[in-house]
């Protein structure tokens, strides 16, 4: 094995583990994120461009189907918060 070869293997190992560290983070920021984390997370999920480090990207990388993983990432988010607030009519007698 040549020292180029050696090379090779460890940065696609270094690919894979970055790749794998990203998609957990996305996950994480999905279920239990800030509702900007969560936004952010899912518009990466949502993303269906293919560049470096792109989730299509990355589970490529992980030998994952990226649109399997897209819909089960995506039923992972949690209903919208609303804030309602009702006031009661005043009346005066």
């Amino acid at each position: 094995m040549t020292g180029s070869q050696s090379y090779g293997a460890a940065d696609a190992r270094a690919v894979y583990r970055l790749a794998a560290a990203i998609l957990v983070q996305a996950i994480e920021d999905i279920r239990s994120g800030s509702h900007n984390k969560r936004a952010d997370a899912v518009r990466w999920v949502t993303d269906p461009t293919d560049r470096q480090f792109s989730f299509t990207f990355c589970c490529r990388v992980l030998s994952r189907n990226p649109e399997q993983v897209r819909r089960f990432l995506l039923a992972q988010v949690p209903p919208a918060r609303w804030s309602l607030r009702i006031d009661a009519p005043r009346f005066s007698v």
